[in-house]
């Protein structure tokens, strides 16, 4: 299994679940829990702060569970500040397939 963690406010990261259960693919090949940050008193206006853990079943349909969360995590990010672990790390998840990128054509008529 590979792990996303994604720290950020409890209603955004609420939120966040919600989008991420509405689609049947993320449902059936990942689940979530989410612990609460412990952050020091004294520190003023800070939210209530949580991460939220998302292990992926690593198979067939990984890569389309990693791209959900991926697309999922952009919109929170419009909403408030977040923090990824395992996101960016598609290596993590063992069947996404490489992107391949095709070399520049080059003009030999110069």
């Amino acid at each position: 299994m590979a792990q996303v963690r994604i720290t950020g406010e409890v209603p955004n990261l609420r939120v966040l679940l919600d989008d991420l259960n509405s689609d049947q693919e993320f449902s059936i090949g990942a689940s979530t829990s989410i612990v609460r940050v412990e952050q020091d008193s004294h520190r003023l206006g800070n939210a209530e702060l949580a991460t939220l853990i998302i292990e992926v079943t690593v198979g067939v349909a990984s890569s389309t569970v990693y791209d959900l969360i991926k697309r999922a995590v952009l919109s929170a990010r419009r909403r408030g500040a977040l923090t990824t672990e395992g996101l960016d790390a598609p290596q993590s998840l063992e069947q996404r397939p490489e992107e391949t990128a095709e070399p520049d054509a080059v003009d030999s008529e110069a």
